[in-house]
């Protein structure tokens, strides 16, 4: 995991920047794993959806480092998480769907140019999980609560789920780490 805090798709270089993770991660000559999970894009919404241009364009190059690195190669996959309406973080007062729905139809494009990629959309899942929270016994989706982030409340912090929104994402993920 080289997720940094803060890390953006925009930043062209440096540790806070997806190329810079990719490249840290590449530079160790890994054996690369079966899956290779890239979920990226909602620092980049907060904070530049008016333009998300170098977020595009150096997301695609780091897309495109691991492809040649053979994340994809054989049976593995290379899984792109299409992401949240960031809207809907309670740290986040500007309203950028239309930013992220453009954002996860370039993640379609990407995914589905190129072999062995797979897509997970948690945008659509997060859609209903905001529309129906009791499907997943929740009872707080659009307020902090940290001391019951693990059990009813989606936000543990203005800008990250808690425990039980991470378990919700990953029950989405495991699905596509599971052969078919």
């Amino acid at each position: 995991n080289y997720a940094k805090a803060g890390a953006m798709a925009s930043a062209a270089s440096g540790p806070l920047s997806f190329l810079g993770q990719v490249d840290a991660y590449l530079a160790t000559k890994p054996t690369l794993p079966d899956f290779t999970i890239v979920y990226f894009g909602t620092e980049d919404l907060q904070h530049h959806a008016q333009d998300m241009t170098a977020a595009k364009s150096n997301y695609t190059a780091a897309i495109d480092k691991l492809v040649k690195a053979g994340a994809n190669a054989g049976n593995k996959r290379l899984i792109l998480v299409q992401i949240h309406d960031v809207s809907h973080d309670p740290g986040v007062a500007t309203k950028v769907r239309p930013a992220v729905v453009d954002f996860n139809k370039f993640i379609q494009r990407i995914y589905k140019s190129r072999p062995n990629l797979v897509s997970v959309n948690l945008g659509n899942l997060m859609d209903v999980v905001y529309a129906h929270p009791e499907r997943w016994d929740l009872t707080n989706v659009s307020t902090v609560d940290a001391a019951h982030s693990d059990t009813t409340a989606l936000y543990f912090d203005p800008l990250h789920f808690g425990k039980k929104g991470q378990s919700i994402i990953a029950g989405k993920v495991r699905r596509f780490l599971t052969p078919s």
